[in-house]
């Protein structure tokens, strides 16, 4: 196992690349299992007329920490197509673009709940705005 792992930390790091996850921007990272202090509200900011009073507003804050979670799949080879050149790099290539679809799906799908298995969408508690339109 330790003579793979290198292969799989680049199959992983290829995958999260392709993900949304993956190509978002200035978020902060975070560690596994250390609690720590996420804001869960800004302060508030309004248009306002000459003289007016200014809104104030105050950040909040919770203490939490992000618990691991993993996804895995397998794949099945027959000896026949196992001893054909390409297969290892089909086999990388549909792991890296299975686990990133995989991935993208459950960040934004509205259904997925967290467990203690895996982390809730991104969108799991987001208000739903139904179209006004036709």
């Amino acid at each position: 196992m330790a003579q793979l792992q290198p292969a799989i930390n680049a199959v992983v790091r290829r995958a999260h690349a392709r993900s949304i996850l993956g190509r978002l921007q200035g978020y902060r990272s975070v560690p596994f299992n250390v609690a720590g202090a996420f804001q869960t509200s800004g302060a508030t900011y309004a248009w306002i007329g000459e003289g007016a009073p200014k809104n104030v507003g105050n950040l909040q804050y919770t203490a939490a920490s992000l618990t691991i979670a993993k996804a895995a799949g397998i794949i099945v080879l027959s000896a026949e197509l196992a001893r054909l050149s390409d297969s290892d790099v089909a086999m990388r290539d549909d792991i890296e673009r299975g686990l990133a679809e995989f991935l993208d799906q459950q960040f934004i799908d509205p259904t997925v709940v967290a467990t203690t298995a895996n982390p809730g969408s991104i969108l799991n508690t987001a208000p739903s705005i139904g179209s006004a339109g036709t």
